[in-house]
């Protein structure tokens, strides 16, 4: 009896055990999830390291296994250092480390990456850090430029430059105020080998970057008209005149003499032409913006200056072209809007429906409004959805609400938000209809500027999402910094979920926050009804996709019904963004 009695206390003892040990799997999990980092860290009172997850040897050249046990401080470059005592602060106070960059310590390299941290309520004796690889240089937003009314002019830390998308705005006014007959040229610089140098020589790596940056803008006439666009990779605009194989001479004679070896960067440089004859300055500083940010995010071995010796004129080219063809596109109303329903997954019912837009011949504009992002003119694109489906509301007063999609760069744009908002508001209750999905390719920067204009819009009782959250850069820290009302739920961890066991895990984990946090979920990829049944016992609340209804040009109207699911054999899938539209 006695040994009966005691195997059953053991047995209480190992699942109250295991209970726990999940709760704190499940904290981390959550906190992974969300963050959508490279890099989960749990650091103890003291900074050692109590747990690591994720991709850390890309971060730090070393495997997350070996990490536990160790002083955080290991992590960071000479740069970063004082952010340990940051940290440790902040475990003792309990409060959030926001969003920031940092420089970390992998192997005889820096690597630049973006750190943040945050307590979490079931596991008050510890503290989480989330590391994500950072593909731009740190910038900071300093004194105005000095062209009245202009924006501010953001700047790397490092070089004192200009960032790409100021840089392209002040070339652009540059080649508008040339006189007749003034020959200028853009020059792409990379130096290949920089950030192994920077591994060899973190101390004296800021002073080359701070000589680089004083060269630059002496070729240039001054910091405003050259650029650091990436880590190893420049652009500067100067006179023809001056001899492009000196600034590669000059760099490479700095590079050496920074790095102890005395082994240096190979430098190498490739040039453009500037003739905005024929071209208006804002569409020649459109070209400008696509060919900095081709330079900017491309990989070395796709992408490299050889390559733009022998193509950086026809890029610039096709940049113009494609943006007289889409300016085409708005201005003749080329292109037509579809509807899909949003199904409230409780009662079967449509509760409103997304707007998608479609060209003449029934294909996705994908190529053409990811082109329009790179080179700065989706705002247009976005006012021009907005109107045409109020036309839709006025049209047929009996349509569900509709869903437009906004762009993340859009609403960073104070002329677009000026005139975004003016059109809602003037459309009064029409206007009120409208739902206002936040999407974008690329992470927005200015979180706090956002969410003062998604206050504005809920103000206008217009309700925001925030589109394909968990994909890209859609994380965690978007619904710590944005206030809006619903969360879209990529698609990518709908599609498997009824195989997947991570996929519901991580579905899971983000309705339970989005419940926490008072915010709707809508699940994107719907296509079965097995997929359905989960996600109704997880507690989602929407579901979209083709098990509902395929886009189709008739817009759902009050009185119609949904058709029957039934399973789909075609699988939707994302359009995988090309290298260029043209």
């Amino acid at each position: 009896m006695k040994r009966q009695w005691a195997g059953e206390v053991r047995s209480t003892m190992d699942m109250a055990a295991r209970i726990e040990q999940l709760k704190v799997e499940r904290a981390r999990f959550l906190a992974f999830a969300f963050a959508r980092s490279d890099l989960l860290i749990e650091i103890d009172r003291k900074g050692v390291i109590t747990f690591a997850s994720g991709a850390a040897h890309s971060l730090v050249d070393q495997e997350p296994a070996d990490l536990v046990g160790r002083s955080i401080d290991i992590l960071f470059a000479p740069p970063s250092k004082a952010l340990t005592a940051k940290l440790l602060e902040a475990v003792k106070s309990g409060t959030w480390v926001k969003e920031q960059s940092v420089s970390l310590a992998s192997g005889r390299r820096v690597v630049q990456a973006t750190l943040a941290a945050c307590p979490l309520p079931s596991k008050p004796e510890n503290y989480f850090v989330t590391l994500a690889l950072d593909a731009s240089p740190p910038a900071q937003v300093v004194a105005p430029i000095i062209t009245a009314g202009g924006p501010p002019v953001v700047r790397d830390q490092q070089t004192g430059l200009a960032d790409s998308a100021s840089f392209t705005e002040l070339a652009r006014r540059r080649l508008a105020d040339a006189k007749p007959g003034s020959d200028l040229k853009m020059t792409m610089v990379e130096l290949d080998g920089l950030e192994e140098l920077e591994g060899r020589t973190a101390d004296h790596g800021a002073g080359l970057m701070k000589d680089v940056g004083k060269l630059l803008s002496d070729i240039g006439g001054s910091n405003d008209m050259a650029t650091r666009i990436a880590p190893s990779k420049f652009s500067v605009m100067h006179d023809a005149k001056i001899d492009v194989t000196k600034i590669q001479s000059r760099i490479a004679d700095l590079a050496r003499t920074a790095d102890p070896t005395g082994e240096g960067v190979k430098v190498k440089t490739a040039e453009v032409k500037l003739d905005p004859k024929g071209l208006s300055d804002v569409d020649m500083g459109r070209a400008l913006a696509y060919a900095v940010t081709k330079f900017a995010q491309s990989h070395a071995e796709d992408f490299t200056i050889d390559s733009l010796n022998s193509g950086l004129s026809d890029l610039m080219a096709e940049a113009v072209q494609s943006i007289g063809t889409f300016r085409q596109t708005i201005s003749s109303d080329g292109y037509d809007l579809v509807f899909q329903p949003i199904v409230d997954l409780r009662t079967s019912s449509i509760h409103h429906q997304e707007a998608l837009s479609r060209l003449p011949d029934g294909s996705s504009p994908f190529g053409m409004v990811s082109f329009a992002e790179e080179v700065g003119f989706i705002a247009d694109f976005d006012l021009s959805v907005l109107r045409k489906a109020l036309k839709y509301l006025h049209d047929f007063p009996q349509a569900y609400d509709i869903a437009i999609n906004v762009s993340g760069r859009s609403l960073q744009s104070p002329a677009f938000v000026d005139e975004f908002l003016h059109v809602v508001k003037d459309a009064g209750q029409l206007g009120q209809r409208l739902i206002v999905e936040i999407t974008e390719s690329s992470r927005i920067q200015q979180l706090d500027v956002i969410d003062k204009i998604v206050a504005k819009l809920r103000a206008n009782k217009n309700k925001v999402y925030i589109d394909d959250f968990g994909s890209g850069a859609a994380a965690f820290h978007y619904l710590r910094e944005l206030h809006v009302d619903v969360v879209k739920i990529d698609g990518s961890y709908i599609r498997d979920i009824e195989k997947n066991a991570r996929d519901r895990a991580f579905v899971r984990s983000i309705i339970s926050l989005c419940i926490e946090l008072g915010l709707g979920t809508v699940a994107e990829f719907v296509e079965t009804p097995g997929q359905v049944k989960i996600l109704s016992a997880l507690g989602m609340e929407f579901g979209q996709g083709y098990l509902f209804g395929k886009p189709n040009k008739e817009i759902h109207q009050r009185g119609g019904k949904v058709a029957a699911p039934q399973p789909q054999t075609k699988v939707q899938t994302k359009t995988v963004r090309p290298a260029t539209w043209v």
